[in-house]
């Protein structure tokens, strides 16, 4: 999990230096999950695994698709109306609307220690996000809603898929799905002038980005996947909420960007809460965390 978190957490980081090379969001999305695609792929190719999904996996792995695209496209258009750190903090409530749906489910129990600590970690992520409440749009507080929930559904989809397939094949036809739809995207939008087409990068440092973005894109999930098979979905869920922290020391390493007092108090919160999801996780049952 700890490798997940740091390829997922390099993502935005690797994007903005493909936005400051020239790029928009559309080329970056479309790129990140066709080099997901095509690494995944020949993945599979070599190591002969299931290249084509039949039947229920072919089902999952559509929903994990179409929700991976609602959960890029959600909080993009959320933080044309709301601020960014906002809408990062309200998709970041997935990992919480997963843990009570696998508790009431009966996959996985959250005691309300565990619960308060789960809160906690938010606070702390808003502390630490210095989130902006200013700008309160109705508009985009239900987009990044809708961004939430499709990463909550992506999540819990890909998991099945996973038990089905396994991991990788799992999410190479996630990205199969979402390549197909970014592609229309991106070719039809500009056509029809709903929007600016696709523009890539103009230097070497934005191209690097750009296929960085790809790269911590596919091999982040699939750890993340991998982690969440062998741990369960919900504590693999809840560990999630600290890769803002991981992208924020990025930025402070790769960009040169700086916490106020007020952030660190929210980081060390976030450690300290999901430390005590943790240790309270191992007073009980092993059947607790899968």
């Amino acid at each position: 999990m700890a490798a997940a978190v740091v390829f997922v957490s390099f993502m935005p980081v690797a994007a903005k230096l493909a936005y400051q090379g020239g790029a928009n969001p559309l080329a970056v999305m479309t790129a990140r999950c066709i080099l997901g695609m095509l690494g995944l792929g020949l993945f599979c190719w070599l190591w002969k695994l299931p290249l084509h999904l039949r039947g229920p996996a072919f089902r999952f792995g559509a929903v994990t698709g179409l929700a991976q695209v609602g959960a890029s496209a959600g909080i993009l258009a959320a933080i044309a109306f709301i601020d960014i750190s906002l809408a990062t903090l309200i998709v970041f409530i997935h990992p919480l609307l997963i843990a009570v749906i696998n508790h009431l489910r009966g996959a996985a129990t959250l005691t309300m220690p565990q619960f308060a600590c789960v809160l906690a970690a938010l606070f702390g992520l808003a502390l630490a996000l210095a989130v902006d409440f200013s700008t309160l749009d109705p508009l985009g507080l239900i987009l990044a809603f809708i961004g939430m929930l499709a990463a909550t559904v992506m999540v819990l989809s890909v998991f099945r898929t996973s038990r089905l397939v396994g991991p990788v094949p799992a999410n190479l036809h996630m990205t199969i799905w979402a390549s197909a739809v970014f592609l229309v995207a991106a070719i039809g939008g500009p056509a029809l002038e709903l929007y600016d087409p696709a523009v890539f990068p103009v230097t070497a440092l934005g191209w690097a980005g750009l296929v960085a973005t790809g790269i911590s894109f596919t091999l982040g999930y699939v750890l993340f996947f991998s982690g969440a098979a062998i741990i369960g979905p919900t504590r693999a869920s809840i560990l999630s909420i600290s890769e803002p922290l991981m992208t924020i020391a990025f930025a402070i390493a790769l960009i040169g960007e700086h916490l106020s007092w007020m952030q660190w108090i929210g980081v060390a919160c976030v450690i300290a809460s999901l430390a005590g999801v943790e240790a309270l996780g191992k007073k009980q049952t092993p059947a607790v965390s899968a």
